[in-house]
C-alpha cells in the first residue's frame, strides 16, 4: 500500500507539472479544506476535517502561505490561528479544478467498477500506472475541459475589486503603481465606462482570474489597457481570449485605432499584441505612465 500511495503521490506530482503548476499533492486535503470554507478556518478545525495533526497542517499551511495561497491571521481569542485562502488561492483552485475532476474520471475508467478484491484491484491500479500514459489523458482531459470552463464577461459593479487587484498584482510585480493607474483602478466607471469605454472580464469556474480595458482616448480613438491575468492562470491562453473579446468590441463600436502602451521587458504580452495584428510605431504624444 506504501509503494502504491508513493507513486501515486509522485505521479500527481507530475501531472501537476505537466499542467505548468507547482503544487504537491500531499498539499491538497488543506487547500481543499479551505477552499470548501471560503471564510476560513482555524488550524485545529481543518486537522479535525482531513485527519490529519495539528503540527502537520501548520507545515502544509505554512509552504501554501510562503507561496501566496493562503493567508493566516489570530482568530477572536487570539489562541487559534485561521487559514483562509487568498484571492490567488482561489483562482489557483479554479485552474485545478479541471485536472482534479480528470484525475478522479481517468481513474475510475481504467479500474472500473470494484468487485471487493483488494488485492487484484491495487494489482490492476500499477498495471495502469506502469502503463505511463495515466498523466498523460489525465492533463489532456483537463486542458480540453478548462478550455469550456472560461468566460469572458462585460463589467459588473461587484467586480470593481477584482480589476484593481489583477492590475496591482502585476504592477507590483514588475513596476510601480504611479498615479494615473491608481485613478483608473479606483474609479473605473469615471475614468472607463463613462467616456465611452468598456472593462472584460475572464472567469474560470466563476473565480475572476483576467481583465482588460479599452479606454476612449478620443473620438473614435481607443486604447487598450489594463490587461492582466492572475499569476497561478497565466498559460492558459485567457490573454488571448480577453484580447479576441475586446477586439470584436472594438470592431462593435465602430471606432477608427486602437492603440496600446507596452514596456519591451514584457516579452511574452509584446508577442501576444503582435500575433493579434498591432504594429510597433513611433509614439504620437509623451505618455503618461513613467514605465
Amino acid at each position: 500500500m506504501k509503494r502504491i500511495t508513493d507513486r501515486l503521490y509522485a505521479i500527481v506530482d507530475g501531472i501537476y507539472a505537466q499542467d505548468g503548476v507547482v503544487f504537491q499533492a500531499a498539499w491538497y486535503p488543506v487547500f481543499q479544506a479551505l477552499r470548501e470554507h471560503r471564510a476560513g478556518l482555524a488550524v485545529s478545525e481543518v486537522a479535525s476535517r482531513i485527519g490529519q495533526s495539528h503540527v502537520a497542517v501548520s507545515h502544509v499551511s505554512k509552504k501554501l502561505e510562503a507561496a501566496g495561497w493562503v493567508r493566516s491571521a489570530e482568530g477572536a481569542d487570539r489562541r487559534r490561528r485561521v487559514l483562509a485562502l487568498t484571492r490567488k488561492g482561489h483562482a489557483l483552485a479554479a485552474r485545478l479544478r479541471d485536472l482534479w475532476v480528470a484525475l478522479d474520471m481517468v481513474l475510475a475508467e481504467r479500474l472500473g467498477p470494484g468487485q471487493g478484491d483488494l488485492l487484484g484491484g491495487l494489482a490492476d491500479l500499477e498495471r495502469e500506472l506502469d502503463a505511463g500514459e495515466f498523466a498523460a489523458e489525465v492533463v489532456s482531459r483537463a486542458k480540453a475541459s478548462r478550455r469550456n470552463s472560461v468566460r469572458i464577461e462585460a463589467f459588473a459593479p461587484r467586480w470593481a475589486e477584482d480589476f484593481a487587484a489583477l492590475n496591482l498584482e502585476w504592477l507590483a510585480q514588475h513596476f510601480e503603481v504611479e498615479p494615473h493607474d491608481r485613478e483608473v483602478l479606483e474609479e473605473p466607471e469615471t475614468h472607463v465606462l463613462d467616456p465611452g469605454g468598456e472593462i472584460l472580464f475572464a472567469l474560470l469556474h466563476g473565480e475572476v482570474v483576467g481583465t482588460c480595458a479599452l479606454i476612449q482616448t478620443e473620438p473614435s480613438v481607443f486604447e487598450l489597457s489594463k490587461m492582466a491575468v492572475t499569476e497561478p492562470c497565466q498559460g492558459l491562453g485567457l490573454g488571448r481570449r480577453l484580447m479576441a473579446c475586446a477586439l470584436e468590441r472594438f470592431e462593435a463600436l465602430g471606432a477608427k485605432r486602437l492603440f496600446l502602451e507596452s514596456h519591451h521587458s514584457l516579452a511574452p504580452a509584446i508577442a501576444l499584441y503582435e500575433s493579434c495584428g498591432f504594429r510597433h510605431t513611433p509614439r504620437p504624444a509623451p505618455s503618461v505612465y513613467a514605465r
